[in-house]
């Protein structure tokens, strides 16, 4: 009798409310990809590849910085990878490694959306999925976030498996277990907004790979 109750409680338990029609198009189109054969994930690079960047990838014998770059999402998909690509546990990582390492503050994590209290959370704070990248809402002021809107955000990137996010096949992300973290909002000097990196260099050595 037990088991025939929580039989039926795992049927009716809540899904996801999504229903802004650009998010569903872009789960379905992730759920295609995430059913590719891995056979088929070389072809498929090389064809996302050449769309980006206008030249065949060479997968054979990769000689540029990029084409290395892309042999390795096929071949390096490690456990270090994945866990340095989490944002919940690499700051935890990172810290342990080095105790004198600035890392921003997670005021908590959770598994669903709906499990988020916005009351309880401070006037500032950024909201954001663990297991991709861009999926941030910052909030400046909580009196004028619209908590259905970003609960919906919340839930769309939650179902999304970023290693196919937008068909380039990073694959290492597919293993990280999918949170939703609030972090401390941090202002640049003087209160002028949401701390950000400048970069004042950037070099690549593109072709140094030989």
């Amino acid at each position: 009798m037990i088991f025939g109750i929580s039989k039926i409680r795992h049927c009716f338990r809540r899904k996801p409310e999504i229903t802004n029609p650009a998010y569903l198009s872009r789960i379905e189109d992730n759920r295609r990809y995430c059913a590719i054969p891995k056979a088929e994930y070389p072809a498929r690079l090389a064809d996302w590849y050449k769309e980006q960047m206008g030249v065949p990838l060479n997968l054979e014998n990769p000689r540029t910085f990029c084409e290395k770059l892309n042999w390795l999402k096929l071949h390096d998909s490690t456990p270090l990878k994945t866990l340095c690509a989490d944002k919940l546990l690499a700051p935890r990582w990172a810290k342990k490694r080095c105790p004198e390492l600035h890392t921003v503050k997670i005021l908590h994590s959770w598994k669903h959306a709906r499990a988020i209290d916005f009351s309880k959370l401070p006037q500032k704070f950024v909201l954001k999925c663990n297991h991709g990248s861009g999926m941030n809402i910052i909030v400046t002021d909580k009196s004028t976030l619209n908590i259905p809107e970003a609960v919906e955000k919340l839930n769309y990137w939650m179902a999304m498996d970023y290693s196919h996010w937008n068909h380039s096949f990073e694959l290492h992300y597919s293993k990280i277990p999918r949170r939703i973290i609030c972090e401390e909002y941090i202002e640049n000097e003087g209160g002028t907004g949401c701390w950000t990196i400048k970069s004042t260099a950037s070099t690549v050595c593109r072709n140094s790979f030989r």
